[in-house]
Order: C-alpha cells, then sequence, then structure tokens
C-alpha cells in the first residue's frame, strides 16, 4: 500500500476519536458560514423580482453589486487586522448578527435607495466572516486534519445556496420576492448562542502571550496606531512573503471573477437567455450546487492525502473551466443544465476546499488573519466588484454565452497557471513549519 494511501486510511480510522474543542470549534464556524451564505445567497435569487417592482435595469443592480465589493475591499482590512490584534471569537459573532441584520432589513425596506443601503452593508459586513472562521478552523485543528477540516468547511458555500434555494423558491412563488428576507433574522439569536460555544483558539493566545503580535510598544494600553498597523501590513510584502503574495491574489483575483458572476447572475442567465421562470431558476441554482458539495469533499481529500493542496487546486480549477465551457456552450434542457452546472461547482467551487486552507497555512500565526483577509477575500471582492459591470456591459452586445467566455473560462484559466507558479508546499505538517 502507497504512503498517501496508508495515511489516508489511518486518519481516516482516527477521525472517530477527535473530541471537544477541534470539533466543536468547525460545527459552530460551518453553521455560521452557512447562515451567512444562505442570506447573501437571496439576493441573487430576488434579482429578476426587485428589478421588475422597482422599475430597474441590470445595470443598476451591477451597480450595488459593485459598491458592495468596493465597500468588502475596505472592511476586510479592518476585520482581519481586528482579527489580528484583538482575538477571532470576538468579530466572528459580531459580523454574523450585523451581517444578518442588514440582510433582514431587505425585506421591509420601501425603497430602492435603502434597499442598496443594506445590500451594500450587509456584504460587506458579512465579507470579513469567511476568513476569520477559516483562519478559527485552521489554527483549532490537528496538523493532519487541518487542511481536511478547512476544506469541508468551505462546503458551507454550496450548502447555504442550496439551503436558500429549498425557502426562496416557494417564497418567492406565494409570496414575492421580499419574503425571502425575513428569516434572517432569525440569525442573530443563533449566532449569539454560537458565540457562547466557541472558544478563542490556543495558537492565537499563545502568540499574543509571547507578544509576537505587532502592538504599539509605546502606548501602556497596547492600542493600535498607525505606525503597528502599517508595520503588520508591511510583512505581507517582505522579501520573504512577497512572492506568495502577489501569486496568490493574483490567483485568486482571475478564479473569483468566474465564481462572482455566477454566484450572481446565474439566475438571472436562466431567466433572460434559456427562458426559465425565477421559481424554476432558483431551484436549478439550488440543485446545482447541492450537486457540487461533494466536489469540496473530494477536494480536500486529494489535497490532504494523495497529493498537495497547490496541485489539487490547479487540477480542480482547469476541470471547473472545462465543465463551465461545456455547459454554456453545448447543455441543453433542464437536466443538462443541472448536470453541467452542479459539475462546474463541483470542481471550479470545489476549489475553495484546497484554495483556503492552502493560503491560511502559508502564512505565519501572527498576520494569518490579515494575509487570509488580503490575499484571499480581498482579491474576491475586487474581482466581484467588478464583474457584475462586465458582465452586464457586455451581456447585451455579446450574448451571454461569449461573454461568459470572456469573463469567466478565460481569466479561470489564466488563475490555474497563477497558482502554478506557487511553491509546492506539503500538506499534513505543523503551521509554522510551513509558513
Amino acid at each position: 500500500m502507497s504512503k498517501s494511501n496508508n495515511k489516508f486510511t489511518n486518519t481516516i480510522s482516527d477521525l472517530g476519536g477527535i473530541k471537544g474543542t477541534p470539533i466543536i470549534t468547525f460545527f459552530v464556524c460551518f453553521i455560521g458560514m452557512t447562515m451567512s451564505t444562505a442570506d447573501q445567497a437571496l439576493f441573487s435569487y430576488a434579482i429578476p423580482g426587485l428589478t421588475s417592482e422597482f422599475g430597474i435595469s441590470l445595470e443598476q443592480v451591477a451597480l450595488i453589486l459593485t459598491y458592495s465589493f468596493f465597500l468588502a475591499s475596505i472592511a476586510l482590512f479592518a476585520t482581519g487586522t481586528l482579527s489580528d490584534f484583538f482575538g477571532r471569537k470576538s468579530m466572528f459573532v459580531i459580523l454574523l448578527c450585523m451581517s444578518a441584520f442588514c440582510v433582514g432589513m431587505h425585506a421591509i425596506t420601501e425603497t430602492f435607495t435603502y434597499l442598496s443601503i443594506f445590500r451594500i452593508l450587509g456584504f460587506a459586513i458579512a465579507a470579513g466572516l469567511y476568513p476569520i472562521s477559516l483562519t478559527i478552523v485552521i489554527e483549532a485543528s490537528p496538523a493532519k486534519y487541518r487542511g481536511l477540516f478547512g476544506g469541508l468547511l468551505q462546503i458551507s458555500y454550496p450548502v447555504g445556496f442550496f439551503t436558500a434555494s429549498l425557502f426562496a423558491a416557494p417564497l418567492i412563488e406565494n409570496f414575492g420576492w421580499r419574503s425571502i428576507f425575513y428569516p434572517a433574522f432569525a440569525v442573530i439569536p443563533i449566532a449569539l448562542f454560537l458565540g457562547m460555544h466557541l472558544k478563542e483558539t490556543e495558537v492565537f493566545k499563545s502568540v499574543k502571550k509571547k507578544k509576537q503580535v505587532e502592538l504599539s510598544i509605546e502606548s501602556p494600553r497596547n492600542r493600535i496606531n498607525l505606525a503597528s498597523v502599517s508595520k503588520h501590513y508591511s510583512l505581507l510584502f517582505s522579501k520573504e512573503f512577497i512572492r506568495r503574495t502577489i501569486l496568490c491574489f493574483s490567483g485568486t483575483f482571475f478564479m473569483a471573477l468566474a465564481l462572482g458572476g455566477i454566484t450572481y447572475f446565474l439566475p438571472t442567465f436562466l431567466v433572460t437567455d434559456r427562458g426559465m421562470s425565477e421559481s424554476l431558476a432558483a431551484q436549478v441554482s439550488g440543485l446545482s450546487y447541492l450537486i457540487g458539495a461533494p466536489g469540496y469533499i473530494l477536494a480536500s481529500s486529494i489535497g490532504e492525502f494523495f497529493t498537495t493542496r497547490r496541485n489539487t487546486l490547479i487540477i480542480w480549477i482547469w476541470l471547473g473551466a472545462l465543465a463551465f465551457g461545456f455547459t454554456i456552450w453545448f447543455a441543453q434542457g433542464t437536466l443538462m443544465l443541472v448536470l453541467g452546472f452542479g459539475a462546474t461547482v463541483m470542481f471550479l467551487f470545489g476549489t475553495e476546499a484546497v484554495r483556503m486552507p492552502l493560503l491560511g497555512e502559508i502564512f505565519p500565526t501572527h498576520i494569518r488573519a490579515t494575509a487570509s483577509s488580503i490575499v484571499g477575500s480581498l482579491a474576491v471582492t475586487v474581482a466581484w466588484l467588478t464583474v457584475p459591470i462586465l458582465l452586464t456591459s457586455l451581456a447585451p452586445v455579446l450574448g451571454w454565452t461569449m461573454t461568459w467566455t470572456v469573463c469567466a473560462i478565460l481569466p479561470v484559466t489564466l488563475s490555474g497557471f497563477m497558482f502554478l507558479a506557487l511553491k509546492n508546499y506539503p500538506s499534513g505538517v505543523e503551521l509554522e513549519k510551513i509558513s
């Protein structure tokens, strides 16, 4: 039996023995990210309805999304830094509660202006939750399970979209698009409950205790000042880390162009280009995410036990590009579209199961949350603030098929080459041996 098979067999046999903090931490973060993703997914299902009610164009919706991603790009600097300075737990609870409140307010706002404000704030706040949750799970997990747990955490994305579609489709059909946002208010008490069961990671507490976190040495109260923050961020562009910072940011950016477009405009594409009803488009989207969910498990397992996370990431990126290209160019009929987009989610979206753990483990603890926020999440928000304008501008001119090719398939292919240039770090070793 090969070394990889031995590692896989031994690890799987040991999984039943994992108890206590690592398991609790994983499920708390998983539930939190699933709820947040479901909240954010609701907007994509509501786009056809709200454009009709308010009499607005897709270009105006694209502007909302662009402003959302722009503000999220700024917010990520703050949330990542605050998490590295003061801890992960409190930021997790605060961001989850605040974003849920903003999403719930979508249901009761009477004007397009207020809807836009709550949409922009809700997404910007939620964006910081993802790198913080990943950081918590990576730091709380034993080394040989870190990649697996970090990868499984990313399944919250398709599960969140599928969960949202379960109640979005019938609610839209029977009560209209506003009704789908009311359940977001229920997330707030659940978030507080989750916070009661979440512990600060021992790795972070140890680093903070040893004063490895860069706080102002001149302040007796250890307050953050401009000099300490500037020094903190400069580490990402030091000689030691600049190459991996640039490669990770650019690779994530090109891949996120496709993810953002599909995430927010797949239902619209199905309605306007394939002639589906709003309800059927929501169902097709939800089923695609459900079918694609196993791709996250497969990617994290292969990256952990049979090859490296970098190699798995590249394979999944290029397979996802092929699946998406085949679907938009050749798939006809509801069944073929579900299977095609399901395969796209399985591979293209499944890359998150190895990309996020990879980015989280190759930077040291004292800048890990900041690095995950910048090279991981910030690259995503920058791409996502760009792609709505690209899609809504090019689709009327080129058609959806050619627009998807230019704005999704080609960038994804380039993303694979960016990550190919990244050093091939091993899986399953202690964090500080990598970073």
